[in-house]
């Protein structure tokens, strides 16, 4: 049964019309390609973004965009260096950005399980500061209002979008940072395969297979994952799978049309803070979810644009014990969320860039603490927001350039007071040295989830919570990207965040508990990164933020982070990487909650993953690899949550097939 519906995969894939040499995306040393190669040229295209050249395995390089801000790029080839397994993994070694977790398998998604914070943002649960994406569309708990890794699809990724600064115009709600996964695709005529398994410490076992074709304007995608580890600890366990499908149709030469649908399960162990009784009950968090997107989209010479249409419904089943009452409950959450995306890109005058759209979202749903003799907080509710925005941008020169930039998106809420969020940016570029400069201004907004309707502010029953305001955060940044020669760029960043407004609980007295707007935090600091790829099959990267909270204890914003990565292809042969991350002290908590935040341990980790092409060690012509992944080779101790150790040195050894 566990490898059923994999086999099932693998047949649609043979039925795809054979095997062909599989086309890889990413332009890296590391990986075997050219740095001439783009991450565009075998992708679909994406709007809005200037051309990204992909660069070193282990960050890709940032770039700007028009509208004056900060974008970096993960490739898929990236993630399967690192030997990620989930969104966390695959992101909180890049600069500012930090996570928690419980297991190595599944995140967990209950309490303050598995997240990932961008510059501190998006430790709010519930809600959540950050938008994770799925091609634009938002991937959420309707309920909650954030997201649950163990839902996201990592697997069927092409390469991810992270912007660090908030976004309110393009992307609206929740987006003080945004992570956008930019789904797989198979643009160029024939037929790929591809079979990655790995086996590693804790009884961790990984199987993936893909599949993708196209021919005569028609292509698809599949891919199949089941992730399964008994896990370091006792009782953390997971298992998490999920399948992707996406078709594609070119209508005429102007127009195009595809499909896609994302399914995923998981059931995921909480082994409980160290040093605490063993509870009678193994909680537990399952989930499932299917979302699925519709695309049409257009490109003339003068403007282009897209319709999106979605769904994403979920469950959610937290298993727990109540210990007053000595017995088992389940927190149990059906969400629905639904919403259209329509954007327009036009040059109406020459070096001009409008872009104009609406959003459309419906979420929320059904919710119960299901006790034996009743159900408590039962609640069953959905929001709407309907927001149009709009951004101008203007270049000025040629050579030397200058693009100011200006937006700004108006939300009409259902039950909370109508909110606008602006930006404006200024981008300047000096063709003839390589050396970008920017800065940009925005104001952004967080409005209360449904949440807010059944935990506090007159539960499910009062109307006190539609009283709350949004979330506001103010912010600026200013930085600038130089390529000093073929071979070395750097780019480097001055950030300042003010939130105001922010959600947190007030307990009694007076009664009840419930949420108020009283939060307020703010951050500052600096992001740095240096390349140096490649030089002769060696391509280097560091990359550090320096961060000052106020408070000082904000959560999951530690004062520095800096990564190291060095990479080194021997003549074919092997491919070695290695990643050291270190973390200054930090910590951790919610500031929704009243309890105290708690101050977390510095650790530093070092990684590393050495491969063999399969070519070199057996007589067959097979494409791929032969790899052994080793995490935390320093056998640090240390915790992303406090009382919940990660564990000690892992390995895992594995093939990576394409044919």
């Amino acid at each position: 049964m566990k490898v059923g519906w994999l086999l099932m995969v693998l047949v649609v894939m043979l039925a795809g019309g054979g095997w062909a040499e599989n086309v890889e995306i990413s332009g890296n040393t590391l990986a075997g390609y050219t740095q001439s190669e783009t991450v565009f040229e075998k992708m679909p295209v994406i709007h809005l973004e200037e051309l990204i050249v992909v660069a070193s395995p282990i960050i890709d390089r940032t770039e700007v965009t028009v509208f004056g801000d900060a974008v970096s790029i993960v490739t898929a080839d990236q993630i399967d260096m690192l030997n990620a397994q989930d969104l966390a993994t695959a992101l909180y070694k890049v600069p500012g950005i930090t996570m928690s977790r419980h297991n190595i398998i599944g995140a967990f998604g209950g309490g303050e399980g598995g997240a990932v914070f961008i510059r501190g943002h998006g430790e709010s649960r519930p809600g959540q500061a950050t938008a994770t994406l799925v091609d634009g569309i938002p991937k959420f708990s309707g309920i909650w209002a954030h997201s649950l890794l163990d839902m996201l699809p990592l697997d069927s990724l092409a390469y991810l979008k992270i912007y660090k600064s908030a976004q309110p115009v393009r992307y609206g709600n929740m987006s003080n940072g945004v992570i956008n996964m930019i789904s797989k695709r198979r643009k160029e005529e024939g037929v790929e395969a591809r079979s990655f398994t790995g086996f590693g410490s804790h009884q961790t076992w990984i199987q993936r297979l893909e599949a993708g074709f196209n021919s005569k304007g028609f292509d698809g995608y599949f891919v199949g994952h089941l992730k399964d580890s008994k896990g370091h600890r006792e009782n953390a366990g997971g298992q998490v799978s999920g399948l992707y499908a996406c078709f594609g149709y070119v209508l005429t030469s102007n127009w195009k049309a595809s499909v896609q649908v994302h399914h995923t399960l998981g059931s995921v162990e909480d082994p409980g803070a160290a040093g605490t009784s063993v509870k009678p009950l193994v909680e537990t968090f399952n989930t499932k979810s299917n979302m699925e997107i519709a695309t049409i989209s257009h490109e003339y010479s003068w403007i282009k644009g897209e319709l999106k249409i979605y769904q994403d419904m979920g469950l959610q089943d937290w298993k727990q014990w109540d210990d007053a009452a000595q017995e088992p409950f389940s927190s149990v959450t059906k969400y629905a969320n639904y919403g259209i995306r329509l954007q327009e890109e036009l040059e109406i005058i020459e070096h001009s860039e409008l872009m104009l759209g609406v959003d459309y979202d419906f979420y929320g749903g059904w919710f119960a603490e299901e006790h034996y003799l009743n159900n408590l907080l039962e609640t069953n509710l959905y929001f709407r927001n309907t927001a149009p925005y709009l951004m101008a941008a203007y270049t000025i020169g040629e050579t030397i350039s200058l693009t100011p930039s200006i937006g700004a998106r108006y939300n009409f809420s259902d039950y909370f007071e109508d909110v606008v969020g602006y930006q404006a940016g200024l981008k300047g570029v000096m063709a003839a040295i390589n050396l970008t400069l920017y800065a940009n201004y925005s104001q952004g907004y967080n409005l209360p989830g449904v949440y807010s309707a059944i935990l506090f502010g007159g539960g499910p029953g009062g109307n006190s919570w539609q009283d709350l305001d949004a979330e506001q955060i103010n912010h600026f940044e200013a930085g600038l990207t130089h390529a000093v020669t073929k071979t070395l760029r750097y780019h480097i960043a001055y950030f300042h965040d003010q939130v105001t407004s922010a959600l947190s609980v007030v307990l009694p007295p007076p009664p009840p508990a419930r949420y108020e707007n009283i939060g307020e935090y703010a951050a500052k600091g600096i992001n740095a990164e240096v390349q140096i790829v490649p030089i002769d099959k060696l391509d280097v990267f560091v990359g550090g933020t320096w961060t000052q909270t106020d408070p000082e204890d904000s959560p999951y914003a530690p004062e520095w982070t800096v990564t190291v990565g060095l990479n080194y292809n021997l003549s074919g042969l092997v491919k070695f990487g290695v990643i050291m991350q270190m973390t200054a002290d930090y910590y951790a908590g919610n500031p929704r909650s009243p309890q105290p935040n708690q101050l977390m341990e510095k650790y530093n980790l070092v990684n590393m993953r050495v491969s063999c092409p399969l070519a070199k060690i057996m007589a067959a012509k097979l494409k791929g690899e032969i790899f052994i992944a080793v995490e935390n080779m320093l056998n640090t101790s240390y915790e992303l949550k406090p009382d919940y150790p990660m564990p000690g040195t892992t390995v895992m050894i594995g093939t990576d097939i394409k044919i």
